[in-house]
This record gives structure tokens, C-alpha cells and sequence, in this order.
């Protein structure tokens, strides 16, 4: 992994730390009626997608097992259509979708690391 590829995965990580700590503690139903918080977290989704956008094809298809393409979807998604926004999505997104694929992130940079 180069240098670049691993500055875009760190992003990926903060970002996903970030929505992680505005979400503790918070249930869906508060989720869902505060925009600040909504806005925060698809800001950051925005962000997660777009480092991934950013990394290498290299990297990217040596580890096809992560779901490269589905981020990109969901950033474009979020940037193209907002204003269609379903913030439950998101919710479900955050909660269902996103810590398994952090996870994967946290191998490839432990594998950098190791």
C-alpha cells in the first residue's frame, strides 16, 4: 500500500470515528428528528466515500472483498441527490453497514502496519 492509499484510508477511518462518537448514545428516533446530526453524519459519509473514491484501482482490486463500489454509491448518492435524502437509510447505514466496513479498513491499515 502506498502512502496515499493509506492518508485516504486513515480518512476513512476518522471520519467514521467521528460519526460513530456524534451517534453515541443516540437512538433512531432522536436521529431522525435532529437535522444538525443528520447533516453531520452524511457529511461525513460524503467524506468516507469520496477517500474511497480516491484510493488506488491497485488497492481497490487487491482487496475486492470490501465493498468499494457500494461507499462510492452511497457518496454519490448523498452529493447527487440531496434533496432526497432518506435519513432512515442513513441510520441503517451507519448502524448496520458501516462498522463491518470499517473493520475491513482497520485490516488493510493494521497490514500496512505490520
Amino acid at each position: 500500500m502506498n502512502e496515499r492509499d493509506e492518508l485516504r484510508l486513515r480518512h476513512v477511518l476518522d471520519a467514521a470515528e467521528r460519526i460513530s462518537d456524534y451517534l453515541s448514545g443516540i437512538e433512531r428516533d432522536s436521529f431522525l428528528s435532529n437535522r444538525l446530526l443528520q447533516d453531520a453524519v452524511v457529511r461525513n459519509l460524503e467524506i468516507i466515500g469520496e477517500a474511497c473514491v480516491n484510493l488506488t484501482s491497485e488497492l481497490r482490486e487487491a482487496n475486492a472483498h470490501v465493498p468499494w463500489q457500494k461507499v462510492s454509491a452511497i457518496r454519490n448518492r448523498l452529493v447527487h441527490g440531496y434533496f432526497d435524502v432518506d435519513v432512515g437509510v442513513v441510520w441503517q447505514t451507519v448502524k448496520d453497514s458501516l462498522p463491518p466496513f470499517l473493520e475491513q479498513v482497520r485490516v488493510l491499515l493494521d497490514k500496512r502496519g505490520s
